[in-house]
């Protein structure tokens, strides 16, 4: 073939995967079954831990960084609608007027039921009760004990302030980060 200028393509070798050729060798491999089972599960366990990476990384982001929840006013149609479809993704508020619901990434650019502000999620915690004693009257009181902040309200806290009332977030993006980094290790 000239003018190709010494590359040639090879034609096609037949069926990618012979089960038939799988089945010749299996008496060569037969006194390393240990070793290949061993190889085989190494190989399983690499992929699952290179999987477990970014699904880590997006539990970390989606509950500990940006942690964003909307208000939803339950007397709208559109938010029992929300409510009964999405069952466990809300908390209602102590009066059950509002619940307050974590948006997902396919949210995002669309407002639906939610409201159009922010709010924080702040969960009672030792050390952080005089704190959220203070911010309390521009907050809703939840079911659980928890009060909804709405993000503008909580740039009048002192940083020392947010960094207490946000330290569960803290460890729980070091712990992603340790078992992300064990991972990677392991990965390895």
């Amino acid at each position: 073939m000239y003018g190709e200028y010494g590359y040639s393509e090879e034609g096609r070798l037949g069926k990618p995967y012979n089960l038939g050729l799988l089945a010749r060798l299996l008496p060569y491999a037969r006194p390393y079954r240990k070793a290949v089972a061993a190889a085989l599960a190494a190989s399983i366990a690499g992929t699952l831990l290179s999987l477990f990476v970014p699904y880590a990384v997006k539990v970390a982001i989606d509950r500990y960084i940006v942690a964003e929840w909307r208000l939803l006013d339950t007397g709208k149609p559109a938010a029992r609608a929300f409510m009964s479809a999405n069952r466990g993704r809300f908390e209602l508020s102590r009066d059950g007027r509002f619940a307050l619901a974590r948006r997902k990434a396919g949210d995002a650019g669309r407002e639906g039921p939610f409201s159009p502000g922010a709010y924080l999620r702040l969960r009672p915690a030792p050390g952080n009760a005089a704190i959220l004693a203070r911010v309390s009257r521009r907050g809703i009181p939840l079911a659980d004990g928890s009060l909804a902040l709405p993000r503008d309200a909580s740039a009048a806290l002192s940083p020392a302030d947010r960094m207490r009332l946000r330290r569960a977030d803290v460890a729980g993006i070091a712990a992603t980060a340790l078992l992300v980094l064990l991972a990677v290790v392991l990965s390895f």
